[in-house]
């Protein structure tokens, strides 16, 4: 018995909903504070890589000197621009793969609008309800046109061709 549902079963049937809630809350902050962690480093790196270009503009009369590179830009600025807008690497589908692909479109229902297209922004896991461990429930990220982001189960979410098929 894994340690959500100790917690749960520790908890009074009429307030097993409330524990739940408890739960998922729980786990939406901790991911909440992860995110906010990785926005301040992303900015931390951001802000670094403005101090760098400012450095080297300012001293760029003697920055083709530094090692003999013949260039008014040091090789760690090239490195670091480089990194820091390379794309992620792509990875090749698997015949019979039921996951969209991230960045694609999808169809999800909304309760006030009926089916919206959406895009894949990720995806994430959760245990199944029941006793066998081996099965999992697939939730797939997506975010409106305005950057709404929204989460389906993989089989609520309809590709576009699924959409037009229906």
């Amino acid at each position: 018995m894994n340690q959500e549902s100790k917690r749960l079963s520790d908890c009074p049937a009429d307030r097993l909903a409330q524990c739940r809630g408890h739960t998922v809350q729980a786990r939406y902050d901790a991911l909440q504070g992860l995110l906010n962690k990785a926005d301040q480093r992303l900015d931390d790196l951001e802000g670094a890589l403005g101090t760098c270009e400012r450095w080297f503009a300012k001293h760029s009369p003697i920055a083709p000197l530094i090692g003999g590179f013949g260039d008014a830009e040091h090789p760690m600025l090239t490195f670091i621009r480089a990194h820091q807008s390379a794309p992620a690497a792509k990875v090749n589908p698997v015949d019979g793969d039921v996951l969209p692909p991230v960045g694609s479109k999808v169809w999800i229902e909304l309760a006030s609008s009926g089916w919206d297209e959406q895009t894949v922004t990720g995806y994430y896991v959760w245990p199944s309800h029941g006793l066998d461990k081996n099965v999992h429930r697939v939730f797939v990220r997506v975010k409106d046109a305005d950057g709404t982001p929204n989460a389906r189960l993989l089989a609520d979410v309809r590709t576009s061709a699924q959409a037009t098929s229906q």
